[in-house]
């Protein structure tokens, strides 16, 4: 097993070595289920604890089937310490189901388990992995303990309680609850403290409580930890509050048609102890009590008092008060002490309510304990549509994250001590680039070893200086040549040909289109930007002036169309094989503008009276072609001897 140590202890070069016996003996850079919550992975393990019974039951993400689970393994309760060596267990059968674990931990296994039911847990852990009766086989676990066995609920300190910082103060809580609840005699290493916001306060003085659970299952979690660390399978823990889980599934145990514009008043029953929470008329949670449970009696004493009172101190004048069986117990006992207690009062609304048989909710549910179904993500989705208070904040921030909070989960601080799977991926990606890398290297190397063999057996290898020399002059006297060929290849180059230029002329006004053409001019024109150019850039026009009629509009329109003219320009350049027409290159650009007025076209001799007074619009339609000065075609201003002197 390797000892992990949390990266600000180290330097760079120890970080890096870590992350590197991680990304090699371990599968967190492939499996992703490392870095999830238990209640989110396929295969989970819930044990469900309430101090009288312990259901176990596994869920199939996948199938969403449950089933009922192996025997719960649990720490014996011996109040020996974790250094204490108690039991039969010799250390050589421990070692034989974890090599990695150094003597300090074989105390606190000594201290609470027995061997032959260390042996049961290690085996149902590979039974649920392997999944041959679950679904299937995983590559994780999820083992959830849902406690409902014990409830407490501290007051913050002062600055604390009122802070509306809740994610802050979650977070302080759980690195320094004695700061938080302002008690420094706290027992913070056989506790654990989560907070619980009352989203129903807007403000005061106790906006927040803190819930408090015992680490009686430590020893355990240690184990799982082990076990997940030593076989390189993500056993994923977490330790949740019952009370908290079921305050999550109140909406799915009340029906609308119930509900009051007075408020509502839960009470969950467990064995040992019940959670009375108050509801505004809103939904909002403004308060939560733990009434703990005289021995031997499963409901608490004078709770009839404890809800008027209760009522009566967050002004409550007629709530709905619903008490969920959340244990399956008998209740005869306290509907009697109810009924009498309101025999001579004025009663209240209550009503009764078994979540286990809640259609949808628990009755398919393995053991039928309905804490469980908040690792069901798929079933409470679909009870979600019948549900109440849905636009309750309380709820929607319970759905969250808030009801599931892991009691024995690591903060943030701890949680860095490992590299993401994003990390161990990137450092596994540059150890592939290294390789790579060397690789290259060495072709390199060996290309340029053959290139320079290679070269070495030719014959050109093996000629004699003044045969280089002489191969060199003749070499210079031909690139001048080619410079000279170049050159009067760009001068004799197809610019601008007259019958090019008509023929465009004759291609843009088709015959029958409405249009004369009475005048029409051609230019071209170099244009040179600075003294250094060694080309010429020009530019060449059409001004094409004439008459339209009413049936030539349609054709004028086109021609005045930038769209248009380059796709006719480069439809004649492929049928002319006409260089200088082509447009599909950023060196050249095309331009036309256009101006139309009403002007009755003049009888002539070509056009007597009776033809021209059809055309009565005039138009002028000039068309631009630039070319730059990298254009193929733009002329080479100086032959290359002149060029060449001028450098000298």
């Amino acid at each position: 097993m390797i000892q992990v140590r949390h990266p600000s202890v180290l330097n760079p070069w120890q970080i890096y070595r870590q992350s590197k016996l991680l990304l090699k003996h371990t599968s967190r850079a492939n499996n992703g289920d490392w870095y999830l919550p238990a209640l989110e992975l396929d295969r989970q393990w819930h044990i469900w604890i309430d101090g009288g019974s312990i259901v176990s039951s596994v869920f199939d993400k996948r199938s969403g089937q449950w089933f009922e689970g192996p025997r719960a393994i649990l720490p014996r309760d011996t109040g020996a310490g974790a250094h204490t060596r108690t039991g039969a267990m010799d250390t050589e059968a421990i070692k034989d189901l974890n090599e990695s674990l150094d003597q300090a931990q074989l105390d606190a296994i000594f201290a609470h388990f027995e061997e032959d039911d260390l042996r049961s847990l290690h085996e149902s852990l590979s039974r649920l992995v392997r999944g041959k009766d679950y679904g299937g086989k995983v590559k994780s676990l999820g083992v959830v303990i849902h406690v409902a066995d014990e409830f407490a609920l501290m007051d913050l300190a002062p600055e604390y309680s009122s802070d509306e910082d809740f994610e802050g103060s979650r977070e302080l809580l759980q690195l320094d609850p004695a700061e938080v609840l302002g008690d420094s005699s706290l027992d913070v290493k056989g506790n654990a403290w989560r907070l619980l916001p009352y989203w129903g306060i807007d403000e005061g003085e106790r906006r927040s409580v803190a819930v408090q659970v015992s680490r009686h299952f430590q020893p355990l979690f240690f184990e799982l930890e082990r076990y997940s660390e030593s076989r390189n399978v993500p056993v994923i823990t977490a330790l949740v509050s019952a009370p908290l889980e079921a305050l999550r599934l109140a909406p799915l145990m009340l029906e609308a048609e119930d509900l009051t514009n007075s408020g509502n008043i839960m009470v969950f029953q467990y064995r040992k102890f019940s959670a009375l929470s108050v509801l505004n008329e809103s939904g909002e949670l403004v308060l939560m009590r733990a009434l703990q449970h005289r021995p031997g009696q499963d409901y608490p004493s004078g709770l009839g008092e404890t809800l008027v009172n209760t009522a009566a101190s967050v002004g409550l004048s007629d709530p709905l008060v619903t008490i969920a069986n959340m244990s399956g117990l008998n209740q005869d006992a306290l509907v009697s002490e109810l009924s009498s207690f309101f025999a001579s009062r004025p009663p209240m609304n209550i009503g009764l309510v078994t979540p286990s048989e809640v259609p949808g909710l628990g009755t398919d549910l393995a053991g039928g304990r309905v804490e469980m179904t908040l690792g069901d993500s798929a079933r409470l989705e679909k009870l979600q549509a019948n549900a109440v208070y849905t636009g309750a904040e309380t709820f929607k921030e319970l759905e969250r994250d808030w009801a599931r909070q892991n009691f024995y989960g690591r903060s943030k601080e701890e949680m860095e001590v490992y590299p993401t799977q994003k990390d161990l991926k990137m450092l596994r990606f540059f150890g592939y680039a290294k390789f790579l890398v060397l690789a290259a290297v060495l072709g390199v190397i060996g290309w340029t070893s053959f290139d320079y063999i290679k070269a070495a057996t030719t014959e050109a290898w093996r000629v004699s200086q003044d045969q280089a020399q002489t191969a060199s002059v003749t070499l210079q006297k031909l690139l001048k040549d080619r410079e000279r060929v170049n050159y009067w290849e760009n001068v004799m180059a197809r610019r601008s040909e007259g019958w090019l230029v008509m023929e465009v002329l004759l291609q843009l006004f088709e015959p029958d289109s409405g249009l004369i053409v009475s005048e029409c001019t051609y230019s071209l024109e170099g244009e040179r930007d600075s003294d250094k150019s060694k080309t010429l850039a020009f530019n060449r026009t059409w001004k094409i002036k004439g008459y339209a009629r009413s049936e030539g509009t349609e054709a004028l329109s086109r021609l005045s169309s930038n769209t248009y003219l380059k796709k006719r320009f480069e439809e004649l350049a492929a049928e002319f094989a006409a260089e200088s027409l082509r447009l599909d290159t950023d060196t050249r650009t095309l331009d036309v503008s256009m101006q139309q007025r009403q002007s009755q076209m003049p009888p002539s001799e070509r056009f007597p009276a009776s033809i021209a007074r059809h055309y009565r619009n005039s138009f002028e339609i000039t068309i631009n072609q630039e070319f730059s000065e990298q254009d193929d075609l733009a002329l080479t201003m100086k032959p290359p001897a002149i060029a060449a002197n001028e450098q000298k």
